[in-house]
């Protein structure tokens, strides 16, 4: 999960379960991963992370830099507001207090959907069930399947102690876009609900 910026005492960079990181594999081998952290849990041949890491590092930041156009694209960004809204990569993003009024800055950059909604290659992300959002709808219309997880929550990994944290307050959800939807669908179809996305 994206790591562009950990500023408050609330962590952000969850990292994706290696469970479900071998679903993902089971579907394609993970060409690249526009948000992740400089070790590369997933093991990305090309990557963005905020510190650079060897070879593969493409830069700082998946949301100012093409994605690969060859190959799957796996993303578990950020969540909240670092979804929605246009691709803004130096937009800060604060939390204010409702007693105190005092905001703390979560970190940097928006719009992960629209980004990934623009990319023609081969994607597959894991973001919230937001179904009453604008955000998802535009998501689903630029994918060809989408699971919508069942049981729908999936706990992520803390990266320092490497241990399963609680379950989010959130649903989860899968898009797929590419030439292996089939393949993609015989892969998440025991876990979840299955539903034809808008892109033909």
């Amino acid at each position: 999960m994206n790591a562009l910026a950990t500023l408050s005492s609330e962590r952000m960079n969850w990292e994706t379960p290696p469970w479900f990181v071998e679903l993902v594999r089971a579907v394609a081998p993970i060409a690249f991963d526009p948000c992740t952290t400089a070790k590369n849990p997933v093991g990305a041949q090309l990557f963005y992370s905020q510190t650079p890491s060897g070879p593969g590092w493409l830069g700082p930041c998946g949301l100012s830099g093409a994605w690969p156009s060859e190959g799957l694209g796996f993303w578990n960004p950020m969540y909240g507001p670092f979804l929605s809204g246009l691709v803004r990569p130096s937009r800060k993003v604060w939390r204010t207090n409702k007693k105190t009024k005092e905001k703390t800055l979560l970190g940097v950059g928006t719009g992960w959907i629209e980004k990934a909604a623009l990319h023609e290659g081969e994607s597959l992300g894991l973001v919230p069930a937001r179904t009453g959002s604008k955000w998802f709808r535009r998501l689903f219309s630029r994918s060809h399947v989408v699971c919508l997880w069942n049981p729908g929550r999936i706990a992520f990994v803390d990266p320092d102690t490497g241990i399963v944290g609680e379950q989010p307050a959130h649903d989860s959800a899968v898009f797929y876009s590419g030439p292996n939807a089939v393949r993609f669908f015989d892969v998440f179809e025991p876990h979840g609900i299955m539903l034809r996305g808008g892109r033909r």
